[in-house]
């Protein structure tokens, strides 16, 4: 997952974002999971991008997922993304430069 400073000033980010599988607007199965690793403060200058890796356990028989809701650590704002995962289970890693 990227993460683009898409404003004209600096800001900075850390730790996990945020990120659900759902299906026709509502949840499917459970937030992913932080995974361990360095949470660091990223500076991230106007049209810079920070990312962070998400990872689904697929060999369950759980429905397929039709979009991923995401957001920045510490933000309230998300975004729907379309994709299609068999979401059995979901971890997430921090952010890092992207």
């Amino acid at each position: 997952m990227l993460f683009t400073n898409t404003s004209s000033t600096t800001c900075t980010v850390s730790g996990y974002p945020f990120a659900q599988l759902t299906y026709r607007g509502g949840p499917l199965g459970k937030p992913a999971k932080d995974d361990p690793g360095t949470v660091r403060t990223i500076k991230l200058r106007p049209n810079k991008s920070a990312q962070s890796q998400l990872t689904a356990v697929t060999t369950c028989q759980s429905p397929i997922s039709d979009h991923v809701v995401v957001k920045v650590p510490g933000t309230a704002q998300s975004m729907s993304v379309a994709m299609q995962l068999r979401g059995c289970s979901l971890s997430i890693d921090p952010l890092e430069v992207g």
